[in-house]
């Protein structure tokens, strides 16, 4: 999970993902005679190359999310463009990114798609850096993913400080017992031994049982998440500034600008259908969240409006942080509504904070 410096082409050359697209397309066009279907009446020609323009929606799922990365690649490669964008949870990080990156803002990379600076942006990061929370916890974290005993041991762990204090326990009341009754032979080396290794077992089953009330303090306070969020809130936050998005206005403008020059299908724009036109409904953007404070799903920046008084100058990194806020893993994100938009607001009437949390999709792509 660490970064990775190796080249984004050089990575992607080693997976060999260009050559199962290829083989993809080629098995396409051969069930339609030869000819790559249409799938979208939006287009674009650029450079002599025809862009399908179509929604895309991608769902969470941990490193599920961050591999849709991959999938973007294909369809990319494969000549689809995206007109408006959706996700949630770890599919709202490509999302973002997604929507944000830009080619002419990396000049020395060389990278011609948007799945390609995301990829970039993925290996040059490392991601240890996301787990921000308690030290302890930290390092439960990093001994359980780096190692496939960790949650074996744990568990033996525990079932040994409770099991061989009650062994022990069992084993003086028959010794005493057995004393009683004259039938018992005292071995002072085993009699110690048994004793200090019940001993250490209690302390340790002790130990652990502090370590739980502690955390489960430390959870209930910071709304059961284990880290903050706040480095992966910053990671978000200079992904954005490095393609000059600092606020939700610059986001809309650089998505507005990739829809200049869309075209209609010929064969469509025949038919002259009553409403076909090219303008692109908004929102071009939504990211999902949930507001567990008032129990409803929320959509940013839509229902932005809800929760800041200048929902325009917020920065995106803040609706990913709250569609984000992965239960356990990470502290729900939460929002200082102001007064204004309490007076005018039905969603937050009487209610000072709103404590937002990961929603889950159930569609991966539209």
């Amino acid at each position: 999970m660490s970064a990775v410096s190796k080249p984004v082409r050089s990575f992607i050359d080693e997976t060999g993902a260009d050559k199962i697209i290829s083989e993809i397309e080629a098995g396409i066009r051969a069930q339609n005679n030869g000819i790559r279907p249409h799938y979208s009446d939006l287009i674009q020609n650029i450079d002599g190359q025809e862009l399908e323009y179509v929604n895309y929606v991608q769902e969470g799922g941990g490193v599920l999310g961050i591999g849709l990365i991959g999938y973007t690649y294909a369809l990319e490669k494969m000549g689809f463009r995206f007109a408006r964008l959706a996700g949630t949870s770890a599919g709202a990080v490509t999302t973002i990114m997604l929507a944000a990156v830009d080619k002419k803002n990396y000049p020395d990379e060389k990278l011609e798609l948007q799945s390609e600076i995301m990829l970039r942006e993925l290996l040059r990061y490392d991601l240890w850096q996301l787990v921000d929370g308690h030290w302890l916890a930290k390092r439960l974290i990093r001994i359980f993913i780096n190692y496939r005993f960790g949650t074996r041991l744990l568990k033996i762990l525990i079932g040994a400080a409770i099991v061989i204090p009650v062994i022990y326990a069992l084993y003086q009341v028959i010794r005493h017992f057995a004393n009683k009754s004259g039938q018992w032979v005292s071995t002072t080396f085993f009699d110690h031994a048994f004793s200090a290794v019940a001993l250490l077992s209690l302390a340790t089953l002790v130990i652990l049982i502090s370590i739980f009330f502690y955390f489960r303090v430390r959870f209930s306070r910071a709304g059961f998440g284990v880290n903050t969020g706040k480095n992966f809130h910053a990671w978000i936050t200079g992904i954005l500034a490095r393609n000059n998005v600092h606020t939700m206005d610059d986001l809309r403008k650089v998505m507005q600008s990739r829809l200049d020059g869309l075209e209609m299908r010929p064969g469509r724009a025949a038919m002259k259908i009553p409403g076909d036109d090219l303008v692109i409904p908004s929102p071009l953007l939504t990211l999902v969240a949930s507001d567990i404070t008032a129990q409803t799903k929320v959509e940013f920046p839509l229902m932005s409006k809800h929760y800041w008084s200048e929902p325009e100058k917020v920065n995106p990194a803040d609706f990913v942080r709250a569609s984000m806020s992965i239960p356990l893993f990470f502290e729900p994100f939460r929002v200082s509504v102001p007064d204004v938009v309490q007076q005018h607001s039905k969603l937050q009437q009487r209610r000072f904070e709103s404590v937002l949390v990961q929603w889950q999709l159930t569609s991966a792509n539209d």
